[in-house]
């Protein structure tokens, strides 16, 4: 028999810090920005698929089918990811 565990995630293990060593880079000002900026452009690229899928699937004649609703869920479901990504926030267990 199939034993399905539920999957349960705390808020000290959805933040974790990305660990980089910045120590070699030329400019860590600037890296540490693009990696700072690395997760919301992520979602916002993916919310943009999303929206291309969303568009190919609608069909005029016919109402909205489950793909497009799925596809629409995605949308909105990076748009809300991306947001909280855009402002600083320390890490949750006092930083490394």
């Amino acid at each position: 028999m199939l034993y399905l565990r539920p999957v349960v995630r705390t808020s000290s293990t959805m933040r974790n810090p990305v660990l980089a060593n910045f120590s070699r880079s030329r400019n860590p000002r600037l890296d540490s920005l693009w990696l700072a900026l690395a997760g919301p452009a992520c979602n916002l690229l993916q919310a943009i698929i999303w929206a291309c899928v969303a568009i190919g699937l609608r069909d005029p004649l016919l109402e909205e089918s489950l793909s497009v609703r799925m596809s629409l869920a995605g949308v909105t479901a990076n748009i809300i990811l991306c947001t909280p990504n855009l402002f600083l926030m320390p890490p949750p267990m006092g930083g490394v």
